[in-house]
């Protein structure tokens, strides 16, 4: 078995394409990288597979549309203390799926993690929140593989190891430097190297940039 390196699951033109990018940002890094390509039809609920389908010992999963900015080191330090390392969903509740026609409910007030980051080791206790991931995929709407994957941390009593946002930024507004960009079509802010290397200030992206702003309520000093 490989130690350490990245996994990618792809399928459809879209993501074979794009995953290009993703493993030319590993490069600076010397990490190995492993893709696995599936049939064409299948869903983002084929992740639930992802621990099988790792050669790794000591993996990082990532979807074929993020860009790797800085060394990954420490989530891999965090997923060999943890079992696994991941981030919040930017829409957190996993209760959402509440409003969707689905076979059953995720239970009430469990966060949501994001699924296109993910670090995890090769251990009994990840396999456990993996096979049971696998068992329940299907349970919860087949639109969303991470309220399955969000259900699974619960019903195995996981106890992941929360990275910042920053290690799967989906959204707008930063704090610190980014680690992993992770939408789709848009390249990295053309600054970004720069906004890692500033002080820490709140910012938010816009035009293909990170403009530093002031927080929220924040008075200017007289």
């Amino acid at each position: 078995m490989r130690q350490r390196g990245v996994l990618y699951l792809v399928w459809g033109e879209r993501a074979k394409h794009e995953v290009h990018r993703s493993i030319e940002s590993l490069k600076p890094f010397g990490l190995d990288h492993c893709v696995r390509e599936l049939d064409s039809t299948s869903t983002h609920l084929a992740k639930a597979g992802m621990y099988e389908f790792s050669p790794f010992q000591e993996t990082l999963f990532l979807d074929s549309d993020t860009v790797l900015i800085e060394d990954p080191a420490f989530g891999f330090e965090m997923a060999a203390r943890h079992g696994v390392a991941l981030s919040i969903e930017p829409d957190y509740w996993a209760q959402r799926q509440w409003t969707q026609i689905a076979p059953k409910r995720v239970t009430k007030d469990i966060p949501e993690y994001n699924t296109g980051v993910i670090f995890f080791i090769k251990h009994p206790k990840t396999r456990k929140l993996f096979e049971r991931w696998h068992e329940i995929a299907w349970d919860y709407g087949t639109k969303h593989d991470q309220w399955s994957f969000a259900q699974a941390v619960y019903d195995t009593s996981s106890n992941p190891f929360i990275l910042q946002p920053n290690w799967n930024f989906r959204d707008s507004m930063i704090y610190g430097p980014l680690k992993i960009w992770h939408v789709r079509g848009i390249p990295p802010p053309r600054n970004t190297e720069d906004w890692n290397r500033g002080p820490m200030c709140l910012g938010r992206v816009e035009d293909g940039e990170i403009f530093p702003v002031a927080w929220p309520g924040a008075r200017e000093s007289t």
